[in-house]
């Protein structure tokens, strides 16, 4: 669906800081990792759970522009995996 490019979306992606917080918090440091120390971990997690993470942050169906997001704070969406998010 997502791949054939004929479903309009919309991308939340996580930034490298996200990345590294979530490998922070999987691993209960009290400093956060470099950012290689991260990109090893998140690989390590598998592709099926990274795949997971980033289509959690895929809203398809719809279009929705910084200013549109900022107005609809606390709004739930499904995401291409399925889950609601807010």
């Amino acid at each position: 669906m997502l791949a054939d490019g004929t479903v309009a979306l919309t991308a939340f992606v996580p930034t490298d800081a996200a990345f590294r917080e979530l490998v922070r918090g999987l691993t209960h440091a009290h400093r956060l990792p470099s950012e290689q120390a991260a990109f090893t971990a998140v690989a390590g997690l598998g592709i099926d759970t990274v795949e997971n993470v980033l289509l959690y942050h895929v809203v398809p169906g719809a279009t929705i522009d910084r200013r549109a997001a900022l107005m609809a704070d606390g709004a739930e969406l499904t995401t291409a995996l399925g889950a609601p998010s807010r």
